[in-house]
């Protein structure tokens, strides 16, 4: 038994005053709303309608069940009402997983604009450099930097991640600038944990032979090797979306623009292609319009 059409069929009996009605109503024979209404009342054990040649009228049992099927069949359809809407309006809950310095000196600001575009759309961004895995997590979208682990996710490329050595004026007025990534040996190398395997950008930039485990400063978060750049403790080797404006102030200079470092791809990714809501569709048009 279909117990979700057995209890249609109840209902526009009962709304439809016969079982001839309620066939027109349904599209379906006479024949089948026999068999639901017998059925459901088989599965229930208790005799829903009474019905004679002439009227039928509902049970005790009938009438209470008809209360709860009306509630249920309403409460149905206003949640399809609300999917529809969701569906065709960009509106509703977006949640975002970012590593913590493309979040916030790339992905806030955009976020900032994307809402002004959407207020009916609220975001919630997590900041997390901890690989997790996405698949378990509850996020509409996650932003990866570097070379993906394979998933199941649906990935888009959206942007090239540009490196650059920066240090304080204050630094190299003291031990002046290298023009080499040699004389880099000889100079504080600020340390970010995840270069010291060398894998961020590959074998063709290995930047274990910096020693990087023998620097004063060592940090997880970029954020850190900024302010120690900027107070003169060292050269960080960070993202240039991060240090763009410590540079167009002359806060930082950026040294060895000639040494070509790998940039690193920033991807976007999600859960599927299909039936995909309006707010989802909107945030992947946006990003892909952007200029990250």
């Amino acid at each position: 038994m279909d117990k979700f059409k057995a209890i249609e069929t109840f209902v526009a009996v009962c709304d439809q005053g016969s079982f001839t009605k309620a066939a027109d109503k349904l599209d379906i024979s006479v024949t089948m709303v026999s068999k639901n209404i017998a059925a459901l009342e088989q599965q229930l054990k208790l005799k829903l309608l009474n019905r004679n040649t002439r009227k039928q009228s509902l049970t005790q049992a009938g009438e209470l069940y008809l209360k709860s099927c009306r509630a249920l069949l309403h409460d149905l359809e206003t949640t399809e009402k609300q999917l529809e809407s969701l569906a065709i309006s960009a509106e509703g809950q977006i949640r975002i997983s970012a590593p913590t310095n493309f979040g916030n000196y790339v992905l806030a600001p955009l976020l900032s604009e994307f809402s002004k575009e959407h207020p009916e759309i609220r975001i919630e961004l997590e900041l997390s450099d901890q690989v997790s895995d996405v698949i378990q997590d509850r996020f509409d979208f996650y932003f990866r930097v570097g070379q993906l682990p394979d998933s199941e996710l649906i990935a888009i490329q959206v942007a090239q991640q540009k490196m650059v050595f920066s240090a304080s004026p204050t630094y190299l007025k003291q031990f002046g600038e290298p023009t080499s990534l040699d004389q880099l040996e000889s100079h504080e190398v600020l340390g970010f944990t995840p270069w010291f395997s060398g894998s961020s950008f590959g074998k063709e930039f290995d930047l274990t032979s910096l020693n990087l485990g023998q620097s004063k400063l060592v940090s997880n978060n970029g954020n850190s090797l900024r302010i120690w750049a900027l107070q003169g403790s060292g050269i960080a080797l960070q993202p240039h979306s991060m240090l763009r404006e410590d540079i167009a102030s002359g806060a930082l200079v950026q040294l060895l623009p000639e040494v070509e470092i790998p940039t690193r791809p920033v991807f976007l990714l999600y859960h599927s292609r299909e039936l995909l809501p309006a707010r989802i569709k909107a945030f992947i048009e946006f990003i892909k319009q952007s200029r990250l």
